[in-house]
């Protein structure tokens, strides 16, 4: 089966689980119900939520770059921000077999003429760094809930998740681990991602001497994704919502790290469903649960609008989808 073909089954696949996870939800939720928190959310409360998430960029942004400095990849702010913005249209506001990371990719490489391997891989580096924060937030708040027996899977979810990054973490570091192991680069090889597998791999092993830099990326994603906790608390404040904010901070970071597998488009239904099940386990309604989801998403939404600005002035840098990602894959290590 040749790649195009599967990367359009994958699509159409993505989009269906989409389309039936929305269907169910709609089906099983009142919507008019849903829509009437939503005309009546305090208006004040929405825009402090969305102003926050101007914070959650500039800390984004200021990330990226510590990572790429690492290989001496120099870019300026400005662009740095016109390719977050960019990144984030795509993995929010475009649905397609390339996502946000990919175009980033594609265009950091574009700013180096020496280190474009490097470039590329910085770019999924930032997100591993992104979502270690994110669970550390996860394990914090599970602390203050572990009495609590509804969040028995939670827990389990959480730790699985900690001992894998625990057990895997040692081997990134190891710089002959694949040469050591050859069984673990075969079957490496056999899985669809294995290629972009093997770079960051190589890409890590980098930063085993700058182990400052991924300690402030960490501390960055911690706080950018404590941010954007507080701006979802707020947005459900906004809906006359009260729940203790230790149960956001214990929920958002299961639900974005989920979200965040390509099971669905966007994320779309695997997102407002984690968020309908999560919160339901603290009394929340159903309508009230996927209200802030909604809310959520439109704050990815809003701030993807530069994005697409920014992609649509590229001019003659802009290229299509195949020619994008046929370009990462002549990026080798």
């Amino acid at each position: 089966m040749k790649e195009t073909t599967k990367k359009h089954l994958s699509l159409i696949l993505r989009i269906i689980v989409a389309v039936v996870l929305l269907a169910y939800l709609f089906v099983k939720i009142d919507i008019m119900d849903v829509w009437d928190k939503l005309k009546n959310a305090q208006i004040g409360l929405m825009i402090t939520a969305i102003l926050l998430y101007a914070i959650i960029c500039v800390m984004a942004i200021i990330r990226w770059n510590l990572l790429l400095l690492v290989h001496k990849v120099r870019v300026s702010y400005m662009r740095l921000t016109e390719l977050f913005f960019i990144g984030l249209f795509f993995n929010n506001a475009m649905p397609g077999s390339t996502g946000g990371d990919i175009i980033k990719a594609y265009y950091t490489a574009k700013e180096t003429k020496t280190h474009k391997p490097e470039a590329v891989t910085t770019v999924f580096i930032d997100r591993i760094v992104g979502i270690i924060g994110l669970l550390t937030i996860g394990l914090f708040a599970l602390m203050f809930n572990l009495k609590n027996p509804a969040f028995q899977n939670i827990a389990i979810f959480l730790l699985c998740l900690f001992v894998t990054m625990i057990i895997f973490t040692p081997l990134f570091l190891s710089k002959n681990l694949m040469k050591k192991v050859p069984l673990l680069q075969h079957l490496i090889e056999k899985l669809p991602f294995g290629d972009m597998i093997k770079r960051i791999y190589h890409t890590f092993y980098t930063y085993k001497s700058h182990k400052k830099t991924i300690v402030y990326g960490i501390l960055l994603s911690m706080g950018l994704q404590a941010i954007f906790i507080v701006a979802i608390a707020i947005m459900g404040q906004s809906i006359g919502m009260e729940l203790k904010l230790h149960y956001y901070f214990l929920f958002i970071p299961i639900i974005a790290t989920i979200a965040a597998l390509p099971v669905s488009v966007s994320g779309l239904g695997v997102n407002e469903s984690l968020y309908v099940y999560c919160f339901s386990l603290v009394g929340a309604t159903e309508e009230s649960s996927l209200a802030i989801a909604l809310l959520g998403r439109l704050i990815l939404m809003i701030w993807s609008i530069p994005g697409w600005y920014f992609y649509m002035t590229a001019g003659k840098n802009k290229l299509s989808e195949q020619e994008i990602q046929q370009e990462i894959k002549g990026f080798q290590l």
